[in-house]
């Protein structure tokens, strides 16, 4: 998805639903260069960084819900994060994961505490100045037709260590 860049959010999320509704019967997954739910950001009014959050939350966080994601990737400011799983923006046994946000081969900076969002405790894990790492997600049968199937996220830093882990059991597709 473009993060407002060539295409507004409103078409996408009218496109996006299109194909959904077209392929019915699939685990969700959303791929995007801008944060919605960034750990740092510049939230003065008019910056890129607010209408990126503004337009996100209110034209593809309904649709992420309403047809029950199962995470999107999230890029672009260059710290480690991963949402508790969340529905209309609070938290949600069964919600969407967002992760990311993008910090392989890029230095690492510190986020002021103007920049850091007040919903931080939507947050599940995050660091500012940890090595570059990569989320390997992995998604598994169970053998348990109640919850078929699970989800691992992994986060792995430069050094090959794991900095952060989360599992998630998916409940069976509707």
């Amino acid at each position: 998805m473009d993060s407002g860049y060539i295409q507004n959010y409103e078409d996408q999320a009218s496109h996006v639903e299109e194909v959904i509704k077209a392929l019915p019967g699939y685990y969700r997954f959303a791929n995007y260069h801008n944060p919605i739910f960034p750990v740092c950001a510049d939230q003065t009014e008019n910056s890129n960084d607010a209408k990126v959050i503004r337009e996100g939350l209110k034209w593809w966080v309904p649709l992420f819900d309403k047809y029950n994601f199962t995470a999107v990737l999230e890029h672009h400011t260059h710290y480690r994060k991963i949402s508790h799983r969340l529905r209309n923006s609070s938290l949600y046994e069964y919600g969407t994961r967002y992760v990311g946000d993008g910090s392989w081969g890029v230095p690492n900076q510190t986020c002021s505490e103007e920049r850091t969002p007040s919903y931080m405790n939507l947050i599940a894990d995050s660091a500012q100045h940890d090595p570059n790492h990569f989320w390997q997600i992995i998604v598994n049968k169970t053998g348990n037709p109640e919850g078929p199937y699970q989800v691992n996220y992994t986060a792995v830093d430069i050094n090959y260590k794991v900095v952060s882990h989360y599992m998630d059991i998916l409940l069976p597709l509707k």
